[in-house]
């Protein structure tokens, strides 16, 4: 779809994603949010509250979002010298289920103190996985999330989470969209050489109630 749009000469922007393999190289805008940092804002906030054991349910192998929110997390781990452990870290596919079943096989081999998640779907799948465990959430283990969804903050307790910032990706898309058919109808040009540009906009960590500070030993 990308190819036939630089095929036509139609501006285009990329949202939410960034192109990758035999896609780069034709000029494309890429709006993304910086998942990275989100996750490893996230992670730190829980090291910070008290938190070694912290484990992860991943997203989907393959999408850029779950590689970013994974390496935010191993960033944290390493930034502040806690060991990253194989036992902690599950699989997910972004939904209810996963989050359920991810949870309940972390809580078979393992105990964690706090449980990331790599979207808030999946918490939700977590946090009854606990309470099926007989675990109360923040009070046995703390849950976090990310996207910050609209049912995050009405939970029972609500969703500590990262929001990302959907309103401004899309407003930042539709000016930078304006702008090249702008530039397009002043002085029209092939555009095959240009450089991809890739723009991050920072998501925010929103701090609830799902998350314990533990007391220093």
């Amino acid at each position: 779809f990308i190819a036939h749009l630089r095929g036509a000469g139609i501006p285009h922007v990329v949202l939410n994603r960034k192109l990758a393999g035999e896609r780069k190289g034709c000029g494309a805008v890429n709006i993304v949010s910086d998942d990275r940092s989100g996750a490893f804002r996230l992670v730190e906030y829980l090291v910070l509250s008290g938190h070694r054991r912290i484990a992860l349910i991943e997203g989907m192998d393959g999408f850029q979002s779950a590689e970013e929110r994974k390496a935010g997390y191993l960033e944290a781990l390493r930034r502040y010298g806690i060991a990253v452990r194989s036992e902690y870290m599950e699989k997910g596919r972004y939904d209810l289920e996963s989050g359920y079943c991810a949870m309940r096989r972390l809580l078979e081999r393992a105990r964690p103190t706090a449980v990331f998640c790599a979207n808030d779907e999946m918490a939700v799948g977590a946090m009854k996985a606990a309470a099926d465990a007989g675990l109360r959430v923040p009070d046995d283990l703390s849950v976090a999330g990310f996207d910050d969804n609209g049912f995050s903050g009405y939970l029972s307790p609500a969703l500590t989470t990262v929001r990302r910032p959907i309103e401004a990706i899309a407003r930042l898309g539709a000016q930078k969209l304006l702008e090249m058919i702008d530039r397009k109808a002043e002085s029209p040009q092939p555009h095959g050489n240009s450089a991809d540009r890739t723009l991050y906009l920072r998501t925010e960590l929103v701090v609830r109630d799902s998350v314990r500070k533990l007391e220093a030993n």
